[in-house]
C-alpha cells in the first residue's frame, strides 16, 4: 500500500500518516525503523507479487473489506480495492450502518475491517484489551493472539515504574509493526474555529467541546 498516498488523497492533507497502533500522544511511541520495519513501511507491488506466489497464490485469492458509511473509510475502502487489485487479491467491499458493524466485527468472522479508536489518556493500559488474548473481538479486532504480546501487557499492567512499563509497551509496539496484524494509517487532527469575540473555549481531543461554558468576551 502507497499510505502516503491514500492519506493525502483521503484525509486531504489534515492530520498525519501514522506507523504505530499506538498514537504518538502515548508515552512509549517511538518511530518506525526503515530498515527494521519493512513489512510495514515498504510500498512494492513487485516484491507483494512475489510474496503472493511463495505462500502459494501466484494468481491472488478474494478477500471481503468491511466498513462503514463513514466517507473517509469508504474511500479508503476504494483504494485498497484498487491497490490490493493490482497485485491479484480482488476486494470485495461491503459498506454497513454503524451498529450493524459492530455488532458482525464482534463476532470475529471479518477478513479485513477498517476501523479507528481514540484512546484516552498517554499510558499504554488503554490498549490492553485491544491485542490482549483475552481481549474480545468487540475490542481486539485484528485477532491478536500473541503469548509475547500478551506477557510483555501483564507485566506493564503490574509495573509501578513509568520507565520500566514504557519499555514493554515499545517491545509491544515493535512486535506489532513487525507482524502487522494491522496497519495503521493515520493520526487524525480536530479543527476548531471560533469568533474573536468569545472566551473560554476548550478544544477535547477525544470528545465534543463544552459549548455550555463559552461565554463573550468582557
Amino acid at each position: 500500500l502507497d499510505i502516503d498516498s491514500m492519506v493525502d488523497i483521503v484525509f486531504a492533507g489534515t492530520g498525519k500518516q501514522h506507523d504505530s497502533f499506538f498514537t504518538p500522544q502515548n508515552e512509549a511511541y517511538h518511530p518506525a525503523d526503515p530498515a527494521k520495519d519493512k513489512a510495514l513501511l515498504e510500498y512494492n507491488p513487485e516484491k507483494a507479487k512475489e510474496l503472493l506466489a511463495e505462500a502459494g497464490y501466484p494468481d491472488g485469492f478474494t478477500i471481503k473489506i468491511w466498513t462503514n458509511e463513514s466517507q473517509n473509510r469508504i474511500d479508503m475502502a476504494e483504494i485498497l480495492q484498487n491497490s490490493w487489485g493490482a497485485i491479484g487479491v480482488n476486494c470485495e467491499v461491503t459498506i454497513m450502518e454503524f451498529a450493524t458493524l459492530m455488532a458482525e466485527y464482534s463476532k470475529g468472522i471479518h477478513e479485513v475491517i477498517i476501523c479507528g479508536f481514540a484512546p484516552t489518556g498517554k499510558d499504554g493500559q488503554f490498549y490492553y484489551p485491544y491485542m490482549h488474548s483475552t481481549g474480545p473481538f468487540r475490542r481486539n479486532y485484528a485477532g491478536i493472539r500473541n503469548p509475547r504480546i500478551d506477557e510483555l501487557m501483564d507485566a506493564a499492567k503490574k509495573c509501578m515504574d513509568v520507565d520500566e512499563r514504557n519499555s514493554y509497551y515499545a517491545e509491544v509496539i515493535d512486535i506489532l509493526r513487525q507482524e502487522v496484524y494491522m496497519i495503521p494509517v493515520h493520526n487524525s487532527e480536530n479543527f476548531f474555529g471560533v469568533r474573536s469575540t468569545l472566551t473560554n473555549f476548550e478544544p477535547n481531543p477525544v470528545n465534543l467541546p463544552r459549548l455550555a461554558i463559552l461565554k463573550p468576551k468582557a
